[in-house]
């Protein structure tokens, strides 16, 4: 993470964690891994990506996107 703060969460259901991270921390996230990020404050990520560009799967946000 490049700026700011954010919560990151990891898995979905009973094995879900969160943490938070601030500028200069990283983290890798296994490919298939549920994941999601909020920021706490204006915040700028750098988030590098596998060559599958295919394997995304939104399962919801607060902006209505699918």
């Amino acid at each position: 993470m490049l700026t700011g703060e954010l919560i990151l969460r990891l898995g979905d259901g009973a094995g879900s964690s969160e943490r938070r991270f601030r500028a200069g921390e990283s983290i890798h996230v296994p490919a298939g891994l549920i994941h999601q990020i909020e920021a706490v404050v204006d915040t700028d990520v750098l988030e590098a990506s596998t060559p599958e560009l295919d394997d995304l799967v939104r399962l919801s946000d607060r902006y209505g996107r699918s």
